[in-house]
């Protein structure tokens, strides 16, 4: 990985990628507009709002934008801007080498993959989430349920009484708790309900008798395994 012999200057995030952007871009590079060229916006209207608002902030986003495209040696990438940053998302290492190297004070942060191992990892399985930790520190497979309103209604009534009577080493999310075990409105618990499991065996068992109301499942695989 040519990324691995440039040196990425220090005030710099690098963080590793759990999946790929978009389905198909290994590196994220977050650039900020020129911050001292930020203009606030106190005429606004709305107020009560927790972050700052500019009067030029689109004009400064838009010629950051120019920059980078100005930079980019490779076109197979995609930029996406949310207040006054912008991500560039590529699987071009020279492109993230050039952009550091023309605008080094509006690169922020960089995602990246730690290694070959780690993007034959995530391009190979595409349900594998490349982590720190474990889900919840502590369990290997994460198992969303379908936001079904009928099984909201009956508070996952069945998943309850079979995870219960298994006695599998499983664990539930906080909104699933919720449902399991308070009388709280379910308006208000959430849409992510997810079981977790450490052994296969009892993931299969749990995908046999659930199948039709699994939304998808991830698999943690550890930064320091590969």
């Amino acid at each position: 990985m040519n990324l691995d012999n440039f040196a990425v200057p220090t005030n710099i995030a690098v963080n590793y990628i759990q999946k790929k952007y978009y389905d198909k871009y290994f590196y994220k590079l977050v650039l900020n507009v020129d911050q001292t060229k930020l203009i606030k916006d106190d005429k606004n209207r709305w107020r009560g709002l927790n972050y700052t608002l500019y009067s030029n902030r689109f004009a400064l986003v838009n010629n950051l934008i120019k920059d980078i495209e100005a930079s980019i040696v490779d076109d197979d990438y995609r930029f996406r801007s949310e207040g006054i940053t912008v991500s560039v998302f590529t699987n071009s290492e020279a492109n993230i080498i050039k952009l550091i190297t023309d605008l080094p004070d509006r690169a922020a942060s960089l995602y990246r993959p730690l290694n070959t191992a780690h993007i034959d990892m995530v391009e190979n399985h595409k349900k594998v989430l490349v982590r720190n930790s474990l889900f919840e520190k502590q369990y290997k497979f994460k198992v969303y349920l379908k936001p079904s309103w009928t099984e909201r209604e009956s508070r996952f009534k069945e998943v309850k009484e079979w995870l219960t009577e298994s006695k599998l080493d499983y664990g539930i999310n906080g909104a699933l708790n919720k449902y399991f075990y308070t009388n709280k409105s379910m308006r208000g618990l959430g849409y992510t309900i997810a079981v977790y499991f450490n052994d296969p065996q009892d993931l299969m068992m749990f995908q046999l008798r659930f199948n039709d109301k699994i939304l998808k499942i991830e698999e943690a695989v550890l930064l320091s395994e590969l």
